[in-house]
């Protein structure tokens, strides 16, 4: 897992084929320069050989045996990669169908599912319905430290959510560390021409052009970088224009990750139009007065999504210690007082009580509020050194 974690994932095709050409060379240079005969791989029909039937099975339960270790002990690595895949594509549908497929979600699966939500709208409607109980990573950083895996993905997410100089910083610092990446180097074009930072696309641009296969990135973006008025045909680059920050603070001046610290904290310096993003990254951090905060800022029209209701429930029981319930939707009040009940019933632990109630109640916010995301084995302390690779409230 960490080989897919600090390569890109096209290298593990890069390895079979290339042993499979070296093969091939030194298979045809034997039969050239060598005299002895081999067997033809078709037989005269005078011809008989013996059935090799434990051989053959060895080989089928091998494979079969390699195929099944796969999904049932790395599924995690298998979604995360097919979700980047995806992303690169704007595929946002297929993004969220892919992450629901996850038994246990990771971290990177969950930040790809909530990223694909946003661009389709649905964070109001759909982000707690995957479950947020993160497994362990087995993940180890360069200094073998255990990593949760934020390093990787952070990237992306900066770029996608707008935060165009974070997601170059940390490109770049993938690229002094990794080495050169197809995937990053177009990270860092993308954001390059967002921040009209025209030299420095043209010369990223010209090594990507070096490249094998990757003809259409440059034939879409390379117009972009001369015409900004093309950024409107694309989805991401637009709104990444649209969310620049425009607080004059430094990264450090909020916890980490960034794309979760700045959308909570930023608070009236945030561009409009991001108030759904930081009511989910509230939600997520379980910070109900921010949470308010920007839900009065902004109130929807119309119906209230239940997981605004539900978070607004349990801010007022948290704060005045009873719940009004005429403010509340039948439907909302009725669920999470049903809830509550059903938690009475199971032992006082968070975590026995969410792995039992998660197949009724997940897509809940009490449900998430109440018995996900909560610290345990899986959820090393980062080292002094490591904590920009940690969420502050996991």
């Amino acid at each position: 897992m960490n080989l897919f974690y600090r390569y890109e994932t096209s290298f593990f095709v890069y390895i079979p084929v290339l042993l499979l050409l070296l093969l091939a060379v030194v298979s045809t240079g034997i039969r050239i320069w060598t005299k002895r005969k081999f067997p033809a791989i078709v037989l005269d029909k005078t011809e008989s050989v013996k059935p090799q039937w434990l051989s053959t099975l060895t080989v089928v339960a091998l494979f079969a045996g390699l195929y099944c270790y796969a999904w049932m002990f790395n599924e995690n690595t298998i979604i995360t990669t097919r979700l980047q895949r995806q992303l690169q594509n704007y595929q946002w549908e297929d993004m969220t169908e892919t992450a629901r497929k996850a038994t246990r979600p990771t971290r990177p699966i969950c930040a790809y599912y909530a990223t694909a939500l946003g661009y389709l709208n649905q964070l109001d409607e759909h982000l707690f319905d995957v479950y947020f109980q993160y497994p362990a990573s087995h993940l180890v950083n360069r200094n073998e430290y255990d990593d949760i895996g934020t390093f990787y993905y952070a990237a992306d997410l900066y770029l996608y959510m707008g935060l165009a100089n974070p997601s170059w910083h940390r490109n770049i610092d993938h690229l002094t560390m990794e080495g050169l990446s197809a995937y990053n180097l177009k990270n860092l074009c993308r954001t390059a021409i967002v921040n009209n930072e025209l030299i420095a696309a043209e010369k990223i641009m010209y090594i990507i052009e070096q490249m094998p296969f990757e003809g259409d990135f440059v034939e879409k973006y390379k117009p972009m970088i001369y015409d900004r008025n093309l950024m409107k045909n694309d989805p991401v680059l637009s709104r990444t224009e649209q969310l620049l920050p425009r607080l004059n603070a430094f990264e450090q001046e909020f916890f980490v990750p960034l794309f979760l610290g700045y959308y909570v904290d930023g608070g009236d310096g945030l561009p409009k139009g991001t108030e759904p993003i930081s009511m989910a990254a509230s939600l997520y951090t379980k910070q109900l007065d921010k949470f308010a905060y920007y839900f009065y800022k902004n109130r929807p029209v119309g119906n209230i999504p239940s997981i605004y209701e539900e978070a607004l429930l349990l801010f007022e029981r948290k704060n005045s210690g009873k719940v009004t319930r005429e403010r509340y939707s039948p439907y909302v009040y009725d669920g999470v007082r049903q809830l509550g009940l059903d938690a009475r019933e199971l032992p006082k632990d968070e975590k026995v009580r969410g792995r039992e109630l998660r197949d009724k109640y997940l897509g809940m916010y009490s449900m998430y509020y109440l018995y996900q995301n909560i610290p345990d084995e899986n959820y090393p302390e980062p080292k002094p050194e490591e904590k920009d690779a940690y969420n502050k409230v996991n």
